[in-house]
């Protein structure tokens, strides 16, 4: 089978679709770049990272945010509703489409993955193709992180290609 590695601006995307989805104040624990992301679609962020005003010595659950954050969209990755997830999925694809690369059967695509949540959207919005979803421990951005919430779901979605 014939592998492929996408190079998506995931982040940007993203973005821009939980800008659609909330009020314009959300809260993001990230290595950094989904925050600074988020900023740029013209959310007002608090951002939980080792960069941010703010940091985490855990990893905190969905419901921990939303007592911590009650006022604020949780844009957590690995933290969104399954219905804004496949619209990233599909504004993913788009973006594909746009640039030329049609996810077709019968290829693997390779997903450079830190919560695995843009290998679930995608996954969601193309459930006939197949995903690989590979992180590398020498980058923040894509680092395994075995308390991840969304590592069974990958697991079960795709495979997963675990380096360093």
């Amino acid at each position: 089978m014939r592998r492929v590695t996408l190079d998506v601006p995931a982040k940007r995307l993203r973005a821009e679709c939980i800008a659609r989805a909330c009020d314009g104040r959300v809260v993001c624990f990230t290595c950094g770049n989904a925050a600074a992301a988020l900023r740029a679609a013209g959310l007002e962020v608090v951002e939980v990272s080792p960069h941010g005003k703010l940091a985490a010595n855990c990893w905190c659950t969905t419901a921990d945010v939303r007592r911590m954050f009650p006022q604020h969209f949780d844009a957590t990755s690995g933290h969104l509703p399954v219905d804004l997830m496949l619209r990233i999925g599909h504004r993913l694809t788009r973006w594909l489409d746009e640039s030329g690369l049609h996810l077709e059967e019968g290829v693997e695509y390779v997903v450079p993955s830190g919560s695995g949540e843009t290998v679930v959207c995608l996954k969601l919005a193309n459930p006939r193709i197949s995903f690989t979803a590979r992180y590398d421990g020498s980058d923040a951005a894509t680092r395994y992180d075995v308390d991840n919430p969304l590592n069974a779901l990958v697991r079960h979605l795709a495979k997963v290609d675990i380096m360093g």
